[in-house]
């Protein structure tokens, strides 16, 4: 009897040792399954913030940033601090009812619900620390925060209902073609070459051409020989007719003023720019175009056109932004084509073939609006990204 009361004992350990040893086993499995699928919400919020980055990003290509950005942001006294950057308070996109996603957050704050039971919040701010902003540049902050229902919480009364993260990008969007007249030349050795006596270059803050760098003395005499044969109404402004000098004498252009920086715009154009077909109307919304080696004779474009080679611009064709030419041909302003912003030109070829010539009743009429417009069309330079703690 008592062999088996000794047996009947340790039967009955090894039975509760082994209902042990399962429950630890599956306490830490429920755990580990637990854990694995906060790690999951914590992926999606992250991910959703990120969305948030990208539809920020879109929404200051296409504008103006005063207009996009949280009124005030670019004042320290008014910004409020580094949580005046978020787009909502943290502990309040905790709790918050996502079904109740508020349509209206305020300029600068934007708010969208990519699937039930998810939401994203970004707000675009000038940087407060950019007290002092170049013409060629601002400095802009955009906090993204992406909430996710934490479906791992089982009471609907709970005040951390769901998982956030929030991610900060720093974003510069460039100005550096700031033109002082309506034709800027980056290189003195360019071509020039005047048709006619119809054409007109109008406005300009120090003249109706302005020549960047060193000048010698023959390239100085043969362009006033070619400017004195042409009739003063080709030219409506209040100083001279050429203006020559360093481009760092115009913090407008100081940014531009390397051989690196062009290489990289040109490296890089292909790749954010449409080629514009004949006739194109652009609605009067800015773009990037892009045309090499070929010619227009009518359309009408809005923002930034880049040539390349040997370009003919005329028929009526018009142009309300900027123009820049990337030099290895000649660009010919002719017929009745419009430029209404203003022109820039850039020798990139070292064989000298960058040549300019204004025939026919082409004009170029200085509009820095215009200009602008053109530069907010650049796309944005990143500068960094954070997760925020909270």
């Amino acid at each position: 009897m008592k062999e088996k009361g000794f047996i009947l004992i340790v039967a009955m350990l090894l039975v509760f040792m082994m209902l042990a040893v399962f429950s630890f086993v599956h306490l830490k499995t429920m755990a580990h399954i637990k854990t694995t699928r906060y790690s999951g919400i914590q992926m999606e919020s992250m991910a959703l913030a990120e969305l948030g980055l990208r539809k920020a990003a879109e929404i200051i290509s296409g504008y103006k940033i005063e207009d996009v950005a949280a009124e005030g942001s670019n004042n320290p006294d008014t910004a409020g601090g580094d949580s005046g950057l978020n787009p909502l308070d943290p502990f309040a996109a905790r709790s918050m009812n996502i079904a109740d996603l508020p349509s209206q957050c305020g300029r600068g704050t934007y708010t969208f619900k990519p699937e039930i039971g998810k939401a994203v919040f970004f707000k675009v701010s000038l940087d407060p620390k950019d007290i002092y902003p170049s013409s060629s540049g601002r400095k802009i902050i955009v906090r993204s925060m992406g909430v996710v229902r934490n479906s791992l919480l089982e009471s609907e009364t709970s005040l951390m209902k769901n998982q956030v993260t929030i991610l900060e990008s720093l974003l510069r969007k460039d100005r550096p073609f700031n033109l002082p007249a309506p034709l800027v030349i980056l290189d003195s050795q360019l071509g020039f070459e005047f048709e006619g006596s119809s054409f007109c270059l109008a406005g300009g803050e120090s003249s109706s051409i302005f020549i960047s760098g060193a000048v010698d003395t023959d390239l100085l005499e043969g362009i006033s020989a070619a400017l004195s044969e042409i009739p003063g109404e080709c030219f409506e402004f209040s100083g001279p007719r050429i203006d020559f000098g360093p481009v760092k004498g115009y913090p407008g252009l100081a940014a531009i003023n390397s051989p690196d920086f062009w290489e990289h715009f040109k490296l890089n154009i292909g790749g954010f720019a449409s080629v514009p077909e004949p006739g194109m109307v652009s609605g009067g919304k800015p773009g990037i175009f892009l045309l090499s080696d070929s010619s227009l004779q009518s359309g009408e474009l809005t923002g930034l056109l880049v040539t390349v080679g040997d370009v003919e611009l005329s028929g009526s064709f018009t142009l309300d932004g900027l123009l820049i030419h990337l030099g290895n041909g000649e660009l010919v302003l002719g017929g009745r084509s419009r430029i209404i912003g203003g022109a820039m030109f850039v020798a990139l070829d070292e064989a000298g073939s960058t040549a300019i010539r204004l025939e026919g009743r082409t004009s170029i009429g200085y509009a820095p609006q215009n200009i602008k417009t053109a530069q907010e069309c650049l796309p944005l330079t990143h500068l960094g990204t954070r997760i925020v703690p909270e």
